[in-house]
């Protein structure tokens, strides 16, 4: 969608910026997401 939007506004001086959501290793997480963060590290993104 970033590059399709850049593509469109970057002609109009427009910059296009786009934020990947990933987890953050903070207090907050739950004791069932900390015993899984290895494999979750591990894991390919997009099956690559």
């Amino acid at each position: 969608m970033a590059l399709s939007l850049s593509k469109e506004l970057g002609a109009r001086q427009i910059t296009v910026n786009n934020v990947l959501p990933g987890l953050v290793d903070t207090d907050g997480l739950s004791a069932d997401v900390h015993s899984n963060l290895a494999s979750f590290v591990a894991a390919p993104r997009l099956g690559r």
